[in-house]
């Protein structure tokens, strides 16, 4: 596991360091803005609908759906994150 993945699942832990938590939010925020990201995501859920849309069998069908529940699980948890930032701010001024 990457350093940046095991920082992203200590978010939620209440042991992880406030700072920590301050950071995987932040770049998470910077993350889900930015307009290259943004593009990726786009294009990764557009694709997967046209696949979707084209499939042969319901089983091929069950796959691709699975890849779009990912890919949309993965833009709403950096979402999730980067609204965190405004709560762990106000935690870490206390």
């Amino acid at each position: 596991m990457t350093e940046p993945s095991r920082l992203a699942i200590s978010l939620d832990c209440e042991n992880a360091d406030l700072d920590k938590k301050i950071k995987v939010a932040n770049a998470a925020y910077r993350l889900i803005n930015d307009d290259s990201v943004k593009f990726i995501f786009q294009e990764m859920q557009e694709n997967l609908f046209k696949a979707f849309s084209s499939v042969q069998t319901p089983e091929v069908g069950e796959s691709v759906w699975r890849e779009v529940k990912v890919i949309n699980a993965l833009k709403d948890n950096l979402e999730w994150y980067a609204n965190q930032r405004e709560s762990l701010a106000k935690r870490a001024r206390k």
